[in-house]
């Protein structure tokens, strides 16, 4: 099967809404003595000073599996790093003169040519014991990206946090000439990439739940309407969806085997499911909200219910549970307008943007006891956020200088940080962080 048609077919049978990826499955656990997980309580404790010993040659390769690394650490802000090469690992007494140079940690990096791997241990410097030690083969052939899953098997291992490093990025940005732009970058911003670029209006980048296949979605503005758009990342792009009027904004299912998008069939905007239809006993879409307002911005929830927007109760947008099974509607926020509402199945959140004395901030909404909290409290508005791969940061568009820029951000909840994943000087619209891959894709 050619690649168009092979596109085709994901894009229509919906094959490529596959489950999510196990957080660990690219980890393989060489040598552990113990169970070491470090509870680093970001806000209150400070980081955790290590050292980064790589073993063997220098290389251009493996300098940068080693700038993965540490880039993905710094990250968190959970620990500091410094770097150093060596021929052989220290001896005992060498690790615990660490010690005195104010470093807890010591993590030796080995690089097994022969097995294609990478291997860290880590000592601490106290009695110079290992503690902990995992092996990780070389997925793919992108350098960073054997560095970004040694940082995550790291993670994993010292604070009980999910993996994020090997996920991607999508956003979309406006040019000064009015060009819009799909880019695809790194986790933390970095190492961007044209996805797609037209004259023609660009919004809602999102990712599908492939980690063998992934798929951008877009919506793109036409002369008659507003299409869906899938995008691998060879750049073919199919038309997924093409209605009279809008088509945008489309759910994938905690597991991917389900789709929710926006329509406006009839005018205004509602919510349709694509998959099989039991009362027309074939493929297609299945109208699930009918009422006379804008409904949008629909998120899965882990039983298969929805979250969404709409305005067509108050006039204004606030959240909505959708039971799907009750065929039930129930409105969960109250007071100010309420948008870009997204579920994590990590720590079963709702992170969303509500207007607060004319600021929208980052609120998070917990379903087990239904009440809201307040994130962010900055003179900053902030809209179309997003949840990472580990569920510990949210990504969103933040409107700064009156409106004029619009760069992406992202916000810890590991420390109450923000920062930047596009230039401060861009205008950029709906960031969508992937699941975690295998082997760290690029586009082609």
């Amino acid at each position: 099967m050619n690649k168009i048609k092979r596109h085709i077919a994901v894009v229509a049978v919906g094959a490529f809404f596959l489950s999510g990826m196990k957080a660990e499955s690219h980890l393989h656990d060489a040598k552990e003595k113990r169970d070491y997980a470090v509870e680093i309580d970001a806000r209150k404790s400070k980081p955790i000073h290590m050292k980064l010993v790589a073993l063997g040659h220098k290389t251009s390769n493996y300098e940068a599996v080693c700038e993965a690394f540490v880039r993905a650490l710094l990250y968190t802000d959970q620990f500091t790093v410094d770097v150093e090469y060596k021929n052989e690992k220290p001896k005992k007494q060498e690790v615990q003169e660490y010690k005195k140079f104010g470093y807890s940690w010591v993590v030796f990096l080995d690089h097994n040519t022969h097995e294609h791997s990478y291997e860290w241990r880590l000592y601490d410097t106290a009695k110079a014991v290992m503690q902990k030690g995992f092996r990780v083969p070389q997925e793919g052939k992108i350098s960073r990206g054997w560095g970004y899953a040694l940082a995550d098997s790291f993670i994993t291992a010292t604070t009980n946090n999910k993996p994020f490093a090997c996920s991607k990025l999508a956003y979309c940005e406006t040019t000064k000439k009015g060009e819009s732009i799909v880019w695809v970058a790194d986790f933390d911003g970095s190492h961007e990439q044209i996805l797609s670029r037209s004259k023609r209006q660009i919004l809602a980048s999102s990712w599908n739940r492939d980690p063998e296949n992934p798929l951008v979605m877009y919506s793109k503005y036409t002369s008659c309407n507003i299409q869906l758009i899938s995008c691998s990342l060879d750049k073919l792009e199919v038309v997924a969806s093409s209605f009279d009027g809008l088509n945008m904004q489309p759910a994938f299912s905690q597991d991917g085997k389900e789709v929710v998008v926006c329509l406006s069939r009839d005018g205004s905007s509602q919510l349709y499911h694509y998959g099989f239809n039991k009362k027309l006993n074939k493929v297609g879409y299945t109208r699930l909200t009918y009422n006379a307002g804008n409904n949008f911005g629909p998120t899965f929830l882990d039983n298969g219910d929805l979250v969404f927007c709409s305005d067509f109760e108050l006039g204004k947008p606030h959240l909505y549970y959708l039971d799907r099974k009750a065929d039930a509607i129930e409105r969960l926020t109250e007071g100010n307008s309420c948008t870009s509402a997204q579920y994590s199945s990590l720590n079963g959140k709702i992170v969303y943007s509500k207007m607060v004395e004319g600021t929208m901030q980052l609120f998070l909404y917990d379903l087990d006891n239904k009440k809201e909290k307040q994130v962010t409290f900055d003179p900053v508005h902030k809209q179309e956020c997003a949840w990472s791969a580990c569920g510990n940061y949210i990504a969103y568009a933040a409107h700064q200088d009156g409106g004029k820029t619009k760069p992406i951000m992202a916000y810890s909840l590991l420390t109450g940080k923000k920062k930047y994943l596009t230039p401060a000087d861009k205008v950029c619209s709906y960031p969508s962080w992937s699941t975690v891959y295998r082997s760290l894709p690029i586009v082609a």
